[in-house]
């Protein structure tokens, strides 16, 4: 409610920053060594309500998150950068790395060879 995540660029370093009003309170800077391509990952996440009733004892809500996620080269390990609720604004986070970053868009493919 309060507090927002969003990702800030300064000095040309990346940084995960914690917002609260506006404000930036708390921000944590992300390397960036052996990670050249970022991708969206698409997540279905469940949420068990906290009151239960007899009709319907195992209430739970479902809703999609679409995660931008740094990778290195062969996909094989992956260090989640922010958690969005809309696919649209995942796409516009990939396009800011891509323009103020070394980084390049792909389509998660692990390579395990």
């Amino acid at each position: 409610m309060f507090f927002k995540r969003r990702l800030l660029k300064k000095e040309s370093e990346l940084y995960r920053g914690l917002y609260c009003f506006g404000k930036l309170i708390l921000k944590k800077k992300i390397s960036l060594n052996n990670k050249d391509q970022v991708s969206i990952l698409k997540f279905r996440k469940t949420q068990k309500m906290a009151w239960f009733s007899n009709a319907n004892p195992d209430l739970a809500l479902t809703f999609q998150k679409s995660d931008v996620t740094l990778l290195n080269k062969k996909h094989t390990k992956r260090e989640m950068l922010i958690s969005l609720d809309s696919e649209d604004l995942a796409i516009k986070t990939i396009a800011f790395l891509e323009n103020n970053f070394d980084l390049e868009y792909n389509v998660y493919s692990p390579d395990f060879s």
